[in-house]
């Protein structure tokens, strides 16, 4: 999520008056160090290429900067996830029942890296529920586990039933929401998979919220927030030389992932709109980092490189991207 200016060709969420995070990220390096076995146990299921077990750290992918900031535009103010879901001012770090958060496909690619970073840098729990599709690995967490805060319930959050019984048991004050199907190619072959996670998943999730606030003191339902992380994709292409967008920018989604999380999005401003639901949206471009699958474009570039295979081009390979790290995500 972003404040202020834009860097991206695509639109972020912002969030006024949020202040830089200042907090020292020396222990979540510490638990990223010790992570590196379990991003290459996750990476070897599937990132095995003619027999070549792959390790795809940060290292190999150093931070890229494909179109520099514009002449004239303010420089973006970065706000971690983790800062938009904090407690409110006070009252964290101290832990208590039902002091807690919820994190949705938490053993996914960004849930992972989510996961870990909040646990080195709050002292406040977590439940991570999770389907663990082709594209969750619980080895990915094995860290975590270690962490007396880390929870974690296998579950489809297309359950109503079961979310409502997660909620009514644990009590959360906030939720983060990153499960969803969310490969453009694998939507292209099979879109329905895609609607029913993303779209009835999140109207599920989003119903199942609206019962759980219910049953909240007034002081607990004040404190709720939902955050909806979504993709600059619902946004659509642009030409090189268009303005960026931004939030107010008009829906023009090119592929059914993008359509999926498109409809995602109009279901999260509704529940505010009707409901009053506390949400908050965030539409990053595109993630790199640590655990993520190889299908995505640049671990699946280093996997073939370092097995010395041919590169796939994608169209006629003029496209223009704009990428950021998962760590700053």
């Amino acid at each position: 999520a972003y404040r202020g200016g834009r860097s991206s060709s695509h639109a972020r969420a912002a969030q006024p008056g949020s202040r830089r995070n200042t907090r020292s990220t020396r222990k979540t390096s510490e638990m990223r160090s010790s992570c590196v076995q379990e991003a290459n146990n996750a990476v070897a299921g599937v990132g095995r290429l003619d027999g070549t077990r792959v390790s795809i750290e940060r290292r190999l992918c150093p931070r890229l900067v494909v179109r520099p900031q514009r002449a004239g535009r303010q420089s973006p103010t970065l706000l971690p996830l983790r800062r938009l879901v904090r407690a409110p001012r006070g009252r964290q770090p101290t832990i208590r029942a039902g002091s807690m958060i919820f994190v949705t496909g938490g053993a996914g690619f960004i849930g992972v890296n989510f996961v870990l970073d909040w646990l080195a840098a709050s002292d406040e729990p977590l439940l991570v529920i999770d389907k663990l599709t082709y594209a969750g690995h619980l080895q990915s967490l094995a860290a975590a586990q270690a962490s007396p805060r880390f929870h974690f319930v296998r579950a489809d959050i297309c359950d109503g039933p079961a979310v409502r019984q997660l909620l009514a048991t644990w009590r959360p004050r906030a939720i983060v929401h990153l499960a969803a199907e969310s490969h453009v190619d694998r939507s292209i072959g099979a879109p329905a998979d895609f609607v029913r996670t993303n779209v009835v998943g999140t109207f599920e999730l989003l119903e199942a919220v609206r019962a759980h606030l219910a049953c909240l003191t007034a002081s607990e339902q004040q404190a709720f927030r939902f955050l909806h992380v979504s993709t600059d994709e619902a946004y659509g292409d642009l030409d090189a030389d268009a303005r960026p967008a931004d939030e107010r920018a008009r829906y023009a989604p090119s592929s059914p992932y993008a359509a999926s999380k498109a409809a995602a999005d109009h279901l999260v401003r509704a529940a505010h709109r009707t409901y009053g639901l506390p949400v908050r949206l965030t539409a990053s471009g595109n993630n790199y980092g640590p655990f993520q699958h190889p299908e995505k474009l640049i671990p699946r570039m280093i996997v073939t490189a370092i097995a010395g295979a041919a590169m796939p081009v994608y169209g006629d390979g003029m496209q223009s991207r704009d990428w950021i790290h998962v760590a700053d995500h």
